[in-house]
């Protein structure tokens, strides 16, 4: 049989182990909002309301916006020291306490219930690489953008001009000075901004985490933009104490969402995440209080992106919180050498058996840091790389819903219909989403008998060479750059879609591979076999010999 010498990845599914612990966070739920007082058209930004009324309709507001009542939370604060934030959407307050005081709350007639919140925060990021020369950087901003067909936006003229976003994060030092905002201060499009943890406007403080986040959707290098949606309007929320700090940043998270989503965002990008003890294993399901609150915003008319985590090289190897929810596009990593899943980039699905993630963007990008620029590793990079092909969506399709975009952000995955739980969707294409992508490449299958499987490519592989001239000094680079299109992704599922395995190889140069299923075919409920090339879905029915393409059987 022929050696394999490019198997990229082999995994199998198994399921995830619970660990809780103790903590002095609490949620303190109420039972209703009785004599409660709210007028919406007073309380939303104009924009929230244009967007509720057209994507929701008549019932564009309920109960969940009221604001709790203020009766049922002084006589909490009688018991606790102090009430840190407070959720109309939960109808909740957060607290920290001990379980003598929990148990004074649950004897009052208005408490519905008490939940511990005990987590740990995670940034999605990794260290900052040394400088680069100029022609290196015009390379990084140049391949971050191409990987989404950036050009298609451009011919478009979309660059998310008036869309607002959220970014939800750890600081924003230097965006108030840094000369590659200098175009979003000038213009007056940093709309809002708010300091959870300190209850004031300025959020120009903390941790450079945020500047390069932001950095990725809206800032400039020259006049180049590192993003995909240099014209959006932003709402800043600085929600993160500290890395010890995991219950309460979770609880300034869920009052950041509902801060953003009041004053008139259309898109939240968040790539801070949350896990161990509480939520985790078995608890990724969407079930913790901020995967609830980011369904709900989903619910309102928001589109919610969230870094799925970089634990794929550790024990826990799975997302993070609030990526397990439903509703909330989870955002993984591709690494620039192979176009395949970064190391680090943490795996899916959710516990309910949701994909995730749903769609990736490179994980290593070029971004601003508070004084200056760097190279960065991370989810949290993918993920406002996404909230810039988001923005740019919303722009060209306005009157979509929340889920409605999510929807159409996964149909224009490099992969759609195709996934797995290292790949999701894969990465969302400017050229798919307005079906001006075409390709021509089939493959031919062979299955055979011994529980073999080999491929031929009926024609070379497409490679796009794209060119670009960089003047750097008094010399021009060109840059040829091979797209991703040679990769052949394999799965093994069940008649209910459960996937067994998952594989993606790269053909040798002679377009030609086999290899061994035997061992997978040993499992008879895994009768079907999905191979994904070039933009199509090819489905082998292995129990009736049957072979569909995109859907249309042929034998």
């Amino acid at each position: 049989m022929k050696t394999i010498q490019s198997i990229i990845i082999i995994f199998s599914f198994f399921f995830l182990v619970p660990n809780v612990a103790s903590s002095q966070g609490y949620w303190v739920y109420f039972k209703d909002k009785n004599n409660v007082e709210f007028n919406p058209e007073t309380y939303f930004d104009s924009k929230t309301i244009e967007r509720r009324k057209t994507t929701l309709g008549k019932d564009w507001y309920d109960s969940t916006d009221y604001p709790i009542n203020q009766i049922y939370k002084s006589e909490v604060s009688k018991i606790v020291d102090s009430i840190f934030f407070e959720s109309n959407w939960l109808n909740a307050v957060y607290v920290e306490t001990n379980t003598v005081e929990v148990d004074k709350i649950k004897e009052l007639p208005f408490v519905k219930k008490v939940e511990i919140s005990d987590i740990q925060m995670q940034r999605a990021s990794s260290c900052v690489q040394a400088k680069k020369s100029v022609s290196e950087r015009e390379y990084d901003i140049y391949l971050q953008k191409a990987i989404h067909d950036n050009k298609e936006f451009k011919n478009r003229n979309i660059s998310g001009k008036g869309v607002r976003i959220a970014v939800l994060d750890a600081g924003f030092p230097g965006v108030d000075k840094h000369k590659g905002f200098e175009k979003l201060r000038n213009e007056n499009r940093i709309v809002k901004t708010y300091n959870f943890v300190k209850n004031k406007e300025n959020v120009y403080e903390k941790h450079w985490h945020g500047t390069a986040v932001l950095g990725c959707i809206a800032g400039y290098n020259n006049e180049n933009a590192l993003g995909l949606a240099p014209q959006a309007e932003f709402l800043l929320a600085l929600t993160e104490y500290s890395m010890k700090e995991g219950a309460k940043d979770e609880a300034a998270w869920i009052a950041g969402i509902e801060w953003a989503e009041k004053n008139g965002a259309d898109i939240v990008t968040s790539s801070l995440g949350y896990m161990n003890p509480i939520h985790y294993g078995n608890e990724m399901d969407g079930s913790s209080a901020i995967a609830q609150v980011a369904n709900m915003a989903v619910k309102k008319g928001l589109l919610v992106l969230n870094a799925v985590g970089n634990e794929g090289e550790g024990d826990w190897k799975y997302l993070i919180t609030p990526s397990d929810a439903d509703l909330v596009l989870a955002v993984g990593g591709l690494d620039r050498k192979n176009g395949i899943k970064i190391n680090f980039s943490s795996y899916g699905p959710s516990v309910s058996n949701k994909v995730k993630p749903e769609i990736m963007s490179f994980g290593n990008v070029f971004t601003t840091s508070e004084t200056g620029y760097g190279k960065y590793d991370g989810t949290s990079f993918s993920t406002p790389m996404l909230a810039g092909f988001a923005a740019c969506t919303k722009q060209a399709f306005p009157n979509l819903t929340g889920e409605d975009l999510r929807n159409k952000i996964i149909e224009s995955g490099s992969l759609y219909p195709y996934y797995d739980f290292a790949h999701g969707y894969g990465a969302p294409s400017a050229k798919k989403l307005f079906n001006a992508d075409s390709s021509n490449n089939e493959i031919e299958f062979t299955l055979y008998t011994d529980g073999e499987f080999e491929y031929f490519l009926t024609s070379n592989v497409t490679i796009d060479t794209m060119k670009k001239s960089i003047e750097a000094d008094t010399n021009q680079l060109f840059i040829n750059r091979k797209y991703y299109s040679d990769k052949v992704f394999c799965k093994f599922e069940d008649e209910e879609n459960n996937i067994s395995t998952y594989y993606v190889f790269t053909p040798e140069s002679t377009h030609y591979l086999r290899f061994d299923i035997s061992e997978v075919l040993s499992q008879s409920q895994y009768n079907k076999l999905k191979v994904f090339f070039n933009n199509k879905l090819y489905t082998f029915d292995i129990n009736n010999d049957t072979k569909t393409i995109n859907n249309e059987t042929e034998y």
